[in-house]
């Protein structure tokens, strides 16, 4: 079923993630996306409870973006930015904000399309 363009929701997802023996990371978070918007390729969430909240932070936000190359069909730039505010006495915590993991999610996501949608990964897939 395609949804009607554009879409945006907000919907709420809890990821429980086991780390490993020697794995730095969080075990669970729950974030809730505010903008999921196929027309203009952006996802945006934010972390709610669990993962950094449980480490002084107050807001921890995120954002991913797809913006197709102009006259360049079939590429795109893919943009990923990270908003944050945290309590004073957690200031050192600041250095556990990284776009790394945004990132991979992102590559693993441009993988999946230039393997199963080769003629345009930029397109929307609904």
């Amino acid at each position: 079923m395609a949804l009607p363009e554009p879409f945006s929701t907000s919907l709420s997802l809890q990821m429980k993630l086991k780390t490993g023996t020697g794995t730095a990371g969080l075990p669970w978070y729950k974030e809730k996306y505010t903008v999921v918007d196929d027309e203009r390729r952006v996802k945006d969430a934010e972390v709610l409870e669990g993962g950094l909240m449980d480490l002084g932070f107050t807001l921890y936000r995120y954002r991913m973006e797809v913006i197709e190359k102009e006259g360049k069909k079939g590429e795109c730039i893919v943009r990923g930015s990270v908003e944050y505010e945290l309590n004073e006495d957690a200031a050192a915590n600041a250095a556990l904000v990284s776009i790394e993991p945004l990132l991979a999610v992102m590559q693993i996501a441009a993988d999946y399309l230039t393997q199963n949608y080769n003629t345009n990964p930029c397109r929307s897939i609904s």
